[in-house]
């Protein structure tokens, strides 16, 4: 951010605007601000601090378009027996945004002098942004509500954080790891963390795994409850399948990566009566296998996660139910699959599919075995997509083809190109646009935020796919 800087000339006693005489008494105040700060004006005091008596009061405006630092001067002519010499002045500067609200307030104070100006700033910053879940420089965590974070987004004592929003819990029941640790195999603490994701995972004292940045490539059993943070950066990859395996326990996944290494293994698998996983924000694949397949009574939940360059996306085979949003479906498929993006072969009536882009896969996009509402979700095969209104997959307020001829879809959902970027968000010219259930945010149908972690709608409606433009 570029600081914009405002000169004003602002105590000019006994003084001339073209005959400054030596008696005069002044002040030549700096007002420094970000470019990012929303100021529209300020409003400026000064009092003498022998009497507290007003010596001066203004205002000064600052451009509308300010966009590179800038210099400004107000002169301000006062009579010349309202400041004395040698006695001290109290400037107090507020910043007042465009709706009249107060932005903050800075002071200052300066020795008057007969005969010169002096000079002394004051600094505004934009205003904190604690609290949004976006780590910002100087923020140690931001958690957006939730224990261990303070309200200056500084890490309480006693807890360790992780990810963006932060996920903060107690140290004592957390296990850090690190795949680049100067000793192995290490304590599990934030000094001395464990080198590898399954010592971390076995520890019995902990309920939370934070894997920094790093590649960890093993695969590993969950089979209890367990809270597991990655940062963006950290890779989990094997050549076995699956790479992940909830076999019991409710897991949290929160971002980073789990794929195949050299073109093997990679995936996850959800199965079991009882196993049940929680993703959000990661990214599944490259592999030579399923992405994510659920099973046996698992149940999965995926959030805002990349699923793509598998031999198969998703397989949903479990009476346990899924929930699906915001979650992109690209790239995917291999000979002899069922669907190369999605595969719905059971669906309980609480299983919810939600803003999902299923797109550029090779062959069928998507397959329904079971009835399942498809709620403004793109589904893009190569090929013509086989299903009618009749079938399983029953899109709703949805982008769903191409269609074979005489196919029609119920009213709200259509067939067009979704035009896409090559990373499957929307381009502006998207029929996808806007284009979605005008009553599933209000419902609480449509999920709160896009793929991006943007929140929707940003338009007059709500759009279709898991990118919200």
């Amino acid at each position: 951010m570029r600081p914009h800087v405002l000169a004003l000339l602002a105590l000019c006693v006994g003084c001339a605007e073209t005959n400054v005489t030596a008696d005069f008494v002044g002040v030549d105040l700096w007002i420094t601000f970000d470019s990012d700060f929303p100021v529209v004006h300020f409003d400026v005091s000064a009092n003498r601090t022998s009497d507290d008596a007003e010596i001066y009061a203004g205002r000064e405006l600052v451009p509308a378009a300010t966009t590179q630092t800038s210099t400004r001067t107000l002169r301000t002519l006062i009579d010349g027996d309202v400041a004395f010499a040698d006695d001290e002045a109290r400037i107090v500067v507020v910043a007042i945004d465009e709706a009249g609200a107060r932005l903050g307030e800075e002071r200052t104070r300066v020795v008057l002098e007969y005969g010169r100006i002096v000079t002394t700033t004051v600094a505004f910053v934009a205003p904190s942004t604690c609290g949004d879940g976006v780590l910002d420089d100087g923020e140690a965590c931001d958690t957006a509500g939730g224990e261990g974070c303070s309200a200056t987004c500084q890490i309480e004592a006693g807890y360790v954080c992780a990810g963006a929003p932060s996920l903060c819990a107690l140290a004592t029941r957390t296990a850090i790891v690190d795949a680049n640790a100067a000793t192995c195999p290490g304590e599990g603490s934030a000094a001395a963390p464990f080198c590898t994701l399954p010592r971390a995972v076995m520890a019995p004292w902990a309920d939370h795994v934070f894997l920094r940045a790093g590649d960890y490539r093993t695969a590993v059993v969950l089979d209890r409850d367990l809270t597991v943070v990655a940062d963006a950066g950290a890779v989990i990859e094997a050549t076995t399948a699956p790479v992940v395996s909830i076999v019991a326990g409710d897991v949290r996944w929160r971002s980073g990566t789990i794929r195949g290494l050299g073109g093997l293994g990679g995936g996850i698998a959800v199965r079991g009566a009882g196993a049940v996983l929680d993703l959000s924000d990661a990214t599944v694949g490259p592999s030579s296998t399923t992405a994510i397949a659920v099973s046996d009574g698992g149940y999965l939940e995926a959030r805002r996660t990349q699923v793509r360059g598998n031999r198969q996306g998703l397989t949903l085979d479990s009476d346990a139910g899924f929930v699906l949003e915001s979650t992109v479906v690209a790239g995917n498929g291999g000979v002899g699959v069922g669907a190369s993006g999605l595969w719905v072969r059971r669906a309980p009536s609480t299983a919810r599919i939600a803003n999902l882009t299923i797109a550029d896969n090779s062959g069928a996009a998507m397959r329904c075995d079971a009835a399942i509402e498809l709620l403004n979700t793109i589904v893009w095969s190569e090929d013509t997509v086989t299903a009618t209104v009749a079938d399983a997959c029953r899109p709703v307020y949805s982008d769903y083809g191409p269609l074979e001829a005489g196919v029609t879809l119920p009213a709200g959902s259509f067939s067009l190109e979704p035009q896409l970027t090559a990373d499957q968000h929307l381009t502006a010219d998207s029929p996808c646009r806007d284009t979605g259930d005008p009553d599933s945010v209000a419902r609480g149908d449509a999920p709160a935020f896009d793929i991006d972690g943007q929140a929707r709608p940003r338009g007059p409606n709500v759009d279709i796919g898991a990118d919200e433009l």
